[in-house]
């Protein structure tokens, strides 16, 4: 048994919430989603959400190319965990969390980490805290600024971690942009 919550998940007896997607009727959609010719709300299959998880460094890359999604349900399936609010909500914790790491400037040689590039991270600070607060508030966002806002803090060669050609607070600065602009 299924209940529609308000902000746009199914919540199953089991627990947990589900993201939903949008998808056009026709074409190649699951028959239980046939409605006639309006938009409907469906529930993405167990199979395409694994898989949307094993895949999704590929996905994201294509998504970011400017690939559209088209029918591809494992492509549907990230989107809708790209724009679910959780998956943001912890983006934004941990956005939060890196600020916190490097106002510490904990050292400990013993633990394997990338060091921060501290210096950076605290003069664009109020940037992160503003693109955090945006994927936890905003209804509607691009999922290519929610992929972004992830690599900022999980890729090691975000420049977070590593000097580039890119800054911190530019870095910061186009995932806020493509979280609104898509």
């Amino acid at each position: 048994m299924t209940r529609r919550l308000r902000s746009g998940s199914y919540r199953s007896r089991r627990g947990g919430n589900v993201p939903l997607i949008r998808l056009k009727s026709g074409g190649n959609t699951h028959p239980e989603m046939e409605r006639g010719n309006r938009t409907v709300l469906a529930r993405p299959r167990l199979r395409d959400r694994i898989l949307a998880r094993l895949r999704g460094r590929a996905i994201d890359d294509r998504l970011l190319a400017g690939q559209p999604a088209g029918g591809n349900p494992v492509t549907r399936a990230r989107l809708a965990r790209l724009v679910d609010r959780r998956y943001r909500c912890a983006i934004a914790g941990a956005l939060r969390r890196l600020v916190e790491a490097a106002r510490r400037h904990e050292r400990n040689p013993f633990v394997a980490r990338i060091p921060l590039r501290e210096d950076e991270v605290l003069s664009s600070e109020p940037l992160i805290r503003t693109l955090a607060e945006e994927l936890e508030e905003d209804e509607t966002i691009s999922p290519r600024g929610v992929i972004l806002a992830d690599r900022l803090i999980r890729d090691g060669d975000s420049p977070v971690f590593w000097p580039c050609e890119e800054s911190v607070e530019s870095a910061v600065r186009h995932a806020r942009a493509a979280l609104h602009l898509g």
